[in-house]
Order: structure tokens, then C-alpha cells, then sequence
């Protein structure tokens, strides 16, 4: 009769190697932190603050709510996942485990907007959250979006697991495209971060829009107002606070502006401000001097008087106006230098080349300040002397 193998028997014919195999634990999953890399897009993470706000007007709410709000369930991975996501990008506060979950300032101006476009620069903030997405989009900011493979690669080398490269791939496709980052220029695809024009900080309204009555105004001196050629206001002035330190304005002028070059030097004197004030600028088209320059690189704002020129054309008789070259080099300098704190003054009316509409404007009438416009220009330079 053959005597039947025990159990024991069988194992002791297992090669050790293969016992070794079948008892081994199977390897850790590598696993990636939802504030280095979301598992979701900006547009999934979304659906928390919509529902709260939309469900719940905007209040913190307990998760169980949220969840079903969201039509998912409160106790599955893929609310986990939502919750995490909505955090890593900045939208929301507590995760699914929280006794409730509230909106962030962030997620607020997302889905519930006070200021027109404030939504899509807060959108863009947001994708910038994450930390390895900030890094892609900075390394490759104004440049060609790499092939997929190529963005493997740098994926692996910034620490995402095998498992994770197409979907990280597809979430920055998918941010970039829902934020506008991602431009497409003659068929190939751009970065753009473009993160200056993402401050959440209203901007100051253009000087021609204040109006006097609107404002309080900054109460100047009998004395000073007399220097400037300006008949003083009935009511009182309010001072002004006076910083210790003078910050550096440069004042670019052309021909025949003594007198309002004048009224600024004493405006700015009295907001403890210095006034810089560059050398003549000739009519013709020559390189702007040095000196203007080197002026322009030790200030810390500008004021770009615009005073155009009469051109002749045909036989002679007939003349047109139009900007100096040499104004707009200026002009250009000036906002590479000192960003949004640059000034425009012209005379009433005047037309600007559509590319300097979003600078801070003050237009007077005559051949000098009015009170009205040095009221809103003694505001307005108060307003950038506190961005500096």
C-alpha cells in the first residue's frame, strides 16, 4: 500500500527560494502627498466649495453633508481623496474626518466672486498650491509645453511613481487649461504664469475716475496751494501721515511744462516725497540720454508728463498730433522699472495708445494743475508711496 505524503513532507520538497517568495510581503505602493501632487484636478477638487456654497450659502458645514451634497458617499476612498484635494489646492478647511468643512478666502473668490476676474486670478493662485505643480508650471513659465515623455521624466525625477505619471500628466494639463495657463500659439502649446496679474489686492482705480467729492481730500497748506497758482478750498485740510523715509519719484517732462513741472515739485515736497526731475526731452527721435536713465533706476515711482506734438504734414500748413517716440521709450522704462507705480499726466482728452489704458491716469485742463487734478494726484501718489 503507498504510504500518503504528509503535509509536512510536501513542504520540506518546496525549495527554500520559493517558500521564500510565497511568504514575502508585497512591496509598499509609494504613496504622494496631495500637497506635493493632488490626485484630482482643480476642476474635481471644486465640487466641495460649490456644494457648500451653493447647498449650505457658503457656511461651514459638517463632511456628512458636504459629501452627500456632492453626491458621494462619506465613507468611501473617493471622498477621502475629494477632501484632500480641495486642501492641497487651497479651497477648503478640514478633511473628512472634521467636525466640518469651511471655505477658505481662496475658494470663496472662486466660486463666489466680489470683484470681476478676481475668480480667475484666484483660480490660478490655486494650482499654484500644490507644490510640484508650482514647479512645473514655474520651470517651464513662457515656454513649450515638453513632449509627454519628456514630462515623464522630469515627473520621476521630482519623486511621482510610475503608477501616477499619466494622471499627474493629465492634471496639469487639465489645471493649466482651466486656470489659462496653458496658451496654444500656431499650434503648439505654451506656459504662461503670468502670476504678477494674480494678486488678489483690488486695484486702484484710474485717477480720472475719483472724483473729488468721493475722496477726502488731503489737506495741502494755504502756502504751498499759493506756490502752485491754486485758489484754496473753503473747508479745512486734513493732514496727511508723513513717513520718515523719502521715497524717490522721477518726473519726466518735455518742452514748455515749467510751470506745471513746478506744481509737481512742490506737491511731491509736501508728501515727503522726492522730486527727480529729468532733462529736457528734444522732439526729434533720439536715444533717450544716459543721465534720464540713471535718474530713472533711483527712483522708486514715475510720473510721465504727455504733452503731444504738432507734426506737420502735406505742403506744410496742415499738422497732426501724435506721441514722441522718446516718450514712449520712457514710458516702457518706467514700467519696467517701477511695474504699476507709474503715473500717465496729460491734458484732458488726450488719446493714449490702447496698450497704456490699464496705467493710473490723471488729466488736468489748461496750462497747469487744477485743485481737482492735484487732489486726485496728492491721493493716488499717497496710494503708491504704500506699495513701495
Amino acid at each position: 500500500m503507498a504510504k500518503v505524503k504528509s503535509m509536512t513532507d510536501k513542504q520540506e520538497n518546496i525549495p527554500m527560494t520559493q517558500n521564500i517568495i510565497a511568504t514575502a510581503k508585497k512591496p509598499k505602493q509609494s504613496r504622494l502627498s496631495q500637497t506635493i501632487c493632488p490626485n484630482l484636478s482643480i476642476e474635481d477638487a471644486l465640487a466641495i466649495p460649490r456644494a457648500i456654497k451653493d447647498n449650505f450659502a457658503g457656511q461651514a458645514t459638517a463632511p456628512l453633508l458636504v459629501a452627500e451634497a456632492c453626491g458621494v458617499s462619506p465613507t468611501s476612498s473617493k471622498w477621502r481623496t475629494l477632501t484632500g484635494a480641495a486642501i492641497a489646492y487651497g479651497l477648503t478647511n478640514g478633511g473628512y474626518n472634521s467636525k466640518e468643512i469651511s471655505l477658505t478666502p481662496l475658494g470663496e473668490r472662486i466660486v463666489a466672486p466680489r470683484v470681476e476676474g478676481d475668480d480667475e486670478k484666484a483660480l490660478k493662485e490655486a494650482i499654484m498650491k500644490p507644490t510640484l505643480l508650482a514647479d512645473f508650471y514655474r520651470q517651464f513659465d513662457n515656454n513649450k509645453l515638453p513632449r509627454k515623455d519628456i514630462v515623464y521624466n522630469i515627473l520621476r525625477s521630482k519623486g511621482v511613481p510610475e503608477e501616477r505619471l499619466e494622471s499627474t500628466w493629465d492634471i496639469l494639463r487639465a489645471n493649466a487649461t482651466a486656470a489659462k495657463v496653458l496658451r496654444v500659439i500656431s499650434g503648439n502649446e505654451y506656459i504662461y504664469v503670468n502670476m504678477e496679474s494674480s494678486s488678489s489686492a483690488e486695484p486702484v482705480s484710474q485717477i480720472s475716475r475719483i472724483e473729488v467729492d468721493q475722496v477726502p481730500p488731503k489737506n495741502i497748506s494755504n502756502d504751498v496751494l499759493e506756490k502752485m497758482n491754486i485758489t484754496p478750498p473753503d473747508y479745512a485740510p486734513q493732514p496727511i501721515p508723513i513717513k520718515k523715509e523719502k521715497p524717490h519719484i522721477f518726473i519726466s517732462h518735455g518742452k514748455n511744462n515749467t510751470i506745471i513741472i513746478g506744481q509737481l515739485k512742490e506737491l511731491l515736497a509736501y508728501g515727503q516725497m522726492e522730486p527727480i526731475v529729468s532733462v529736457e526731452r528734444e522732439t526729434t527721435a533720439i536715444p533717450v540720454p544716459d543721465k534720464v536713465f540713471d535718474d530713472m533706476r533711483n527712483c522708486d515711482a514715475g510720473i510721465i508728463h504727455i504733452d503731444l506734438e504738432e507734426v506737420p504734414f502735406g505742403d506744410g500748413d496742415q499738422k497732426y498730433s501724435r506721441l514722441n517716440e522718446n516718450v514712449l521709450i520712457e514710458i516702457g522704462a518706467a514700467i519696467a522699472l517701477y511695474g504699476k507705480r507709474v503715473i500717465l499726466l496729460c491734458k484732458k482728452g488726450t488719446l493714449l495708445p490702447s496698450n497704456l489704458q490699464g496705467l493710473y491716469r490723471c488729466e488736468y485742463e489748461g496750462t497747469q494743475l487744477d485743485y481737482a487734478a492735484t487732489m486726485k494726484l496728492l491721493k493716488t501718489m499717497q496710494e503708491l508711496r504704500d506699495m513701495m
